[in-house]
This record gives structure tokens, C-alpha cells and sequence, in this order.
């Protein structure tokens, strides 16, 4: 096997934040471009372990609680047919697939070292983002920080994520206290000046992760937090006060203009959704099929303070009026039953294991109001990482051996469900 399942998973992790959008200009032909590209390659490769680990006996995991989530991958499957944009449709398609791969490859070869190395090297790639964005902010104040990614919003996503993971590597002693406590410091600066208004929501919740699992330093990363959210909450105020001069904004070289007051991003949105959701009652139950968000476009909409003067079609930046116009109540249905079964994860087992699912389900449910949170796979393969771990410590757990990894082969099908089950 040219790449060990270990080093599969941390190259998608690294695609999917890192390069996610940075890719999308290196190849752009009729809509198919290098995002694409990366998520084929991905699905490719991913499906190509998978095969691996079925040939040689291992059992795939597959938790009741992922179900509604694979249902929905089988909607936007049989949706592609009458789909308004095609490629687009494909492209859908293949990021929903690529975190569920995340879990079946990680199910059937990982052991706990597997599980803990990937941990690792995520901590430090964040660690690398967090050095580079502000290096970047000193060399160029006037934008914000980006590091290494061109969309703040999914930086503020990725290091809310990797709080969750720092902080269950500490309860491990696998890493230290005082480099969480930097971490904790860095990352919410970082967080003000992308001026990601989600980051800003997400960040208390992700620290919310901490208070309960590092309860022996209860006072210390209390006081810590308590003083980045002091400084989240003073940046976060003067964005929100920031003068209301207009402002004029030009996008590919004139192809889509826009004017309007500071913070119109949140008016076009608003455009945007009150379109989709106006086209959506024409077919409630189904949608109009996966990708077909992309096909709407703004040309003559106009809100009280943004003018649309072009044609061009827009990230909905919202995964519920996504999903709900691409493949209606059915498909949203699915989405919100997925986000409940890993809320209610914690509830019953009470761990700092399920603790990560649960939380990262919060960060993931809040960061989809205002953005895309499933096109995102890089750090949604983190969450079900966090799945496929919590499993694999059931089973551990369950059988009472050292050793997952050579008993799968005789582990019969009906005992893996009954300990992956998760309900």
C-alpha cells in the first residue's frame, strides 16, 4: 500500500483545510476544477483502503447514530439524474462521501496509537496555522488573517475543532497543559482578527469542552478562557460598531459588483436565502437536487442596503436552506436527525471520548447557520474521527482486550453492531 490508512487521513484533514479553497484556481475547466479534482482523488483513494480492509477480513463500523447521515448521501445519489447542475451535483456528492470514508477506513485499521497520532499531527498543523496567520496579519494588517486558508470563517471552524482535540490529548497527558494554555490564548486572537463572526459564536462553545474534561485545572483554564472571551467580546463589539460609510466592492474583475453598507455580507445572504426558500415551496418534499443551490442567481435582486448588478450565482452559506432547496423537508429532516443523534451521544455515555462528538456536533450545528458546514470535509472527517474513536473504546472497552486490531478478523457482525450501536 503506497499510503498507510494513517497518512490517508491526515492528507484529507490537510486537503480539506489548508488547500480546500486554495485549489479551486490551480485547474478550472467547465466547472470542474481542482476542489473537484481533490475530492475525487480523495473518494479514490479512500474507496481504495476500504477494499483493502474488506479483502483482508476487517469489519467496516457503522454506528446507528451516522444513519441518517448515509441516507442523505443516497438522496443526493439518486438526485443526480434530474439535477439542474450536474457537476455541481458531483461535486456534492463526493464531499458528503469523504467523511464517512474518514469513518470506514479509520473503523478498520485503526488501533488507539492510530487514532492518537492523527491527533497529533493535526495539534501542530494548527499550531503551523496559527505561527503563519500572524505573521501574515503583521505583514499585511489591512486584511484579515487567513493562514495558509483564504476563508476565515473555516479557519475559525477548523481551530474551535482542534480545541476539542488539544484538550482530550492533555486529559491523555499526551500533550502538555501549558501548550494547551497557549493554544487556548493564541488561537482566540487569531479567531478576533479573521473577523469570522462564527468563530466568534463557536469558540465559547468549544470552550465549554474544556471547563468539563480538564475539571482538574478547573481554575487555571477558567481564568485563561475567561480572558479571551473578554477579548472576543470587545473585538466582536467594535466590528459591530464599525463606521457605516459605504463601501464599494468589485469581484473578478467587474463580472459582480456590489454596494452597500458595512456588513452587507449578512444582506446578500439574506437576498440569497429569501430567493431559494421562495423557489423551494414549488417542490417541498424532494428539492430540485444536489448542487442545485449554485444554479440560483441574484442578477436584479435588490435589498435596502446591497445592489446586485450582474449575474452570478452564490454559496448559500447556509447548510439547513441548502439542503431544504436541494433536497427538501425529506433531506432536512435527515440533517437535523444526524445532529441530534451526536448531541444526545454524551448524554448516555458521559465521557471525555463522547464529550468530543457531542461538542464537535455544537461547533458543527452552529457553524451551519451562516456557512456551508458539510462542504467543509476536512475538519467534518474530524468529527467522525471522533466517532470512529468513540466506537472503537466501546468495543476495546466491551470485549476487554489489549488489542482491536487482531481480533477484528473473528469479532461476528451482530457483536460489532451491538457495541457500535451508540444509542
Amino acid at each position: 500500500m503506497a499510503v498507510s490508512p494513517r497518512w490517508f487521513i491526515f492528507i484529507t484533514v490537510i486537503l480539506g483545510t489548508v488547500l480546500a479553497s486554495k485549489l479551486q484556481y490551480v485547474f478550472d475547466v467547465e466547472g470542474i476544477d481542482g476542489n473537484m479534482i481533490r475530492n475525487i482523488a480523495t473518494n479514490v483513494a479512500g474507496g481504495f483502503h476500504l477494499l483493502i480492509g474488506i479483502v483482508q477480513g476487517k469489519r467496516l463500523i457503522f454506528p446507528q447514530r451516522v444513519r441518517p447521515y448515509l441516507l442523505l448521501i443516497v438522496i443526493a445519489v439518486l438526485s443526480l439524474p434530474w439535477a439542474i447542475d450536474l457537476v455541481e451535483g458531483v461535486r456534492f456528492v463526493s464531499i458528503l462521501m469523504i467523511p464517512i470514508l474518514v469513518l470506514f477506513v479509520s473503523g478498520a485499521f485503526f488501533d488507539r496509537e492510530d487514532y492518537l497520532w492523527v491527533f497529533r499531527c493535526v495539534s501542530w498543523l494548527a499550531m503551523i496555522q496559527l505561527i503563519v496567520g500572524t505573521v501574515e496579519y503583521f505583514v499585511h494588517p489591512e486584511s484579515r488573517v487567513s493562514a495558509l486558508h483564504d476563508v476565515p470563517a473555516v479557519l475559525s471552524w477548523f481551530l474551535c475543532v482542534v480545541v476539542l482535540v488539544n484538550s482530550y490529548l492533555v486529559y491523555r497527558k499526551d500533550l502538555g497543559f501549558g501548550f494547551l494554555t497557549l493554544y487556548l490564548v493564541w488561537s482566540s486572537v487569531i479567531i478576533v482578527l479573521t473577523g469570522a463572526r462564527i468563530g466568534l459564536l463557536m469558540f465559547p462553545a468549544a470552550l465549554l469542552y474544556v471547563f468539563r474534561q480538564l475539571r482538574t485545572r478547573k481554575v487555571v483554564v477558567f481564568a485563561i478562557s475567561c480572558l479571551s472571551l473578554v477579548v472576543v467580546s470587545l473585538i466582536f463589539i467594535f466590528q459591530m460598531n464599525i463606521g457605516t460609510g459605504r463601501l464599494g466592492v468589485e469581484v473578478g474583475g467587474g463580472d459582480f459588483e456590489f454596494v452597500g453598507e458595512a456588513g452587507g455580507t449578512i444582506a446578500w445572504r439574506l437576498l440569497l436565502w429569501e430567493r431559494l426558500l421562495g423557489d423551494w415551496v414549488n417542490s417541498p418534499w424532494v428539492g430540485y437536487g444536489a448542487g442545485a443551490d449554485f444554479a440560483v442567481s441574484l442578477k436584479g435582486g435588490v435589498t435596502s442596503d446591497l445592489n446586485y448588478v450582474e449575474d452570478e450565482s452564490l454559496n448559500t452559506h447556509n447548510e439547513y436552506v441548502k439542503i431544504l432547496y436541494n433536497h427538501g423537508l425529506i433531506g432536512l429532516v435527515l440533517l437535523i436527525w444526524f445532529g441530534f443523534n451526536l448531541l444526545s451521544i454524551d448524554t448516555q455515555f458521559k465521557t471525555p471520548l463522547s464529550g468530543l462528538v457531542s461538542f464537535g456536533a455544537i461547533l458543527w450545528l452552529i457553524f451551519s447557520v451562516t456557512d456551508n458546514g458539510l462542504s467543509y470535509h476536512g475538519v467534518t472527517s474530524l468529527i467522525f474521527l471522533f466517532i470512529s474513536f468513540c466506537c472503537y473504546e466501546n468495543i476495546y472497552a466491551a470485549l476487554g482486550r489489549s488489542s482491536i486490531d487482531t481480533l477484528r478478523p473473528r469479532v461476528s457482525s451482530l457483536w460489532m453492531r451491538r457495541f457500535c450501536r451508540m444509542r
